[in-house]
Protein backbone atom coordinates (compact mmCIF):
# COMPACT_ATOMS: atom_id res chain seq x y z
CA UNK A 1 0.00 0.00 0.00
CA UNK A 2 2.88 2.34 0.48
CA UNK A 3 4.21 1.98 -2.54
CA UNK A 4 1.38 2.56 -4.36
CA UNK A 5 1.14 5.87 -2.42
CA UNK A 6 4.31 6.78 -3.35
CA UNK A 7 3.56 6.10 -6.97
CA UNK A 8 0.33 8.14 -6.91
CA UNK A 9 1.84 10.84 -5.45
CA UNK A 10 5.02 10.46 -8.09
CA UNK A 11 2.72 10.36 -11.05
CA UNK A 12 0.69 13.46 -9.56
CA UNK A 13 4.13 15.80 -9.18
CA UNK A 14 5.29 15.08 -12.64
CA UNK A 15 1.63 15.57 -14.15
CA UNK A 16 2.14 18.91 -12.53
CA UNK A 17 5.19 20.06 -14.05
CA UNK A 18 4.77 20.52 -17.30
CA UNK A 19 6.31 23.63 -17.71
CA UNK A 20 7.08 25.01 -21.03
CA UNK A 21 10.85 25.29 -21.65
CA UNK A 22 10.60 28.78 -23.88
CA UNK A 23 8.15 31.43 -24.75
CA UNK A 24 6.48 31.47 -27.77
CA UNK A 25 7.96 34.67 -30.14
CA UNK A 26 5.31 36.57 -30.15
CA UNK A 27 5.18 37.08 -26.66
CA UNK A 28 8.51 37.97 -25.88
CA UNK A 29 8.76 41.53 -24.72
CA UNK A 30 5.21 42.07 -23.83
CA UNK A 31 4.07 43.77 -21.15
CA UNK A 32 0.87 43.69 -19.27
CA UNK A 33 0.05 45.55 -16.31
CA UNK A 34 -3.45 45.44 -14.37
CA UNK A 35 -5.34 44.97 -11.38
CA UNK A 36 -5.87 41.86 -9.66
CA UNK A 37 -8.32 40.75 -6.72
CA UNK A 38 -9.44 36.94 -5.25
CA UNK A 39 -12.57 36.64 -3.30
CA UNK A 40 -13.82 33.13 -1.76
CA UNK A 41 -16.78 31.91 -3.76
CA UNK A 42 -18.46 32.29 -0.42
CA UNK A 43 -18.28 35.77 -0.80
CA UNK A 44 -19.09 35.80 -4.78
CA UNK A 45 -22.17 38.49 -5.55
CA UNK A 46 -22.47 39.27 -1.71
CA UNK A 47 -22.30 43.37 -0.61
CA UNK A 48 -19.92 44.60 1.71
CA UNK A 49 -21.03 46.71 4.75
CA UNK A 50 -20.51 49.91 1.74
CA UNK A 51 -23.03 48.37 -0.65
CA UNK A 52 -20.32 47.49 -3.15
CA UNK A 53 -20.61 44.30 -4.84
CA UNK A 54 -17.84 41.89 -4.71
CA UNK A 55 -18.84 40.11 -7.94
Amino acid sequence: MKYVWLGMVSLLMSACSSIPTHSPAHLVGQVETGKASYYAMKYQFRTTASGACFG
